[in-house]
């Protein structure tokens, strides 16, 4: 088991659902409504923040990776 895969299944129900919504919407380009913010000192790493969900992300060439 990864990383992500251990964080996801230490989250509650609600938060599971948070980030799967989330995860839908970034992998189909639909940004809107996303709190969506460049950090600092990258050219390509984004993060998404829903409550006290963080997903941080890579944008490389139209590929994401998480």
């Amino acid at each position: 088991m990864d990383k992500l895969e251990k964080a996801y299944h230490k989250l509650d129900a609600f938060e599971r659902a948070i980030v799967d919504r989330i995860y839908q919407k970034l992998f189909k380009r639909d940004l809107y409504g996303l709190n969506i913010k460049k950090l600092q000192g990258y050219n390509d790493l984004y993060r998404i923040r829903k409550g006290r969900v963080r997903i941080i992300y890579r944008d490389r060439d139209g590929n994401i990776e998480i």
